[in-house]
């Protein structure tokens, strides 16, 4: 059995470009808010960070992670393994890096490019060997 979230948050220093996603969001779901505040980050079952932030070694944070619970999720959309996730996974978090989003991102393109499925395993397989 699926569930949705009850409520989903969203947050991004650009107040317009996440006001726009909001309304967009809000023609499929009406259970979504802007968060204004980050500091409040140990109620959310889930986090997603899809910044830059982590591409680079000297890269900050993007929250503070001292209110992380083990119950949660975060996810980093980067590629590797980064710092937030480190910290997160100190905590006890269950971490995802944006590998997976990376092989389904080439999945996808293949198959609209050749309308072909392509093999998806080798596809994995060459991913985790090359990271």
């Amino acid at each position: 059995m699926s569930q949705k979230a009850k409520i989903l948050h969203l947050y991004d220093i650009d107040k317009d470009k996440v006001e726009k996603l909001v309304l967009d969001l809000k023609q499929i779901r009406n259970n979504i808010s802007l968060t204004k505040d980050v500091s409040s980050i140990e109620n959310f079952d889930i986090i997603i960070n899809a910044t830059p932030l982590g591409l680079k070694e000297k890269d900050p944070l993007p929250f503070n992670t001292v209110h992380l619970r083990k119950e949660q999720i975060v996810c980093d959309l980067i590629y590797k393994k980064t710092p937030l996730l480190e910290q997160a996974g100190n905590k006890g978090c269950v971490t995802l890096n944006g590998l997976g989003m990376l092989l389904w991102q080439g999945i996808f393109a293949f198959e609209l490019w050749t309308g072909k499925r392509p093999p998806v395993e080798v596809m994995r397989s060459a991913l985790l060997n090359a990271s």
